[in-house]
């Protein structure tokens, strides 16, 4: 799945919390190039896609 993913990933972080469980990761890549405003995020286990969503700062 990484080569569909966007390169500019992002260290933003929402104030919400993230999904939660067993070995829940999450990455956040920029909607923009300038890597400001709006991110996308996607949470994996064990390297399936378990959760997405579009955030705003």
């Amino acid at each position: 799945m990484e080569r569909f993913l966007p390169d500019r990933q992002t260290n933003y972080r929402p104030l919400t919390a993230e999904p939660t469980g067993d070995g829940i990761t999450c990455d956040y890549y920029a909607i923009t190039a300038d890597r400001s405003g709006d991110a996308y995020r996607l949470c994996f286990r064990d390297g399936i896609l378990v959760s997405r969503g579009t955030l705003t700062p």
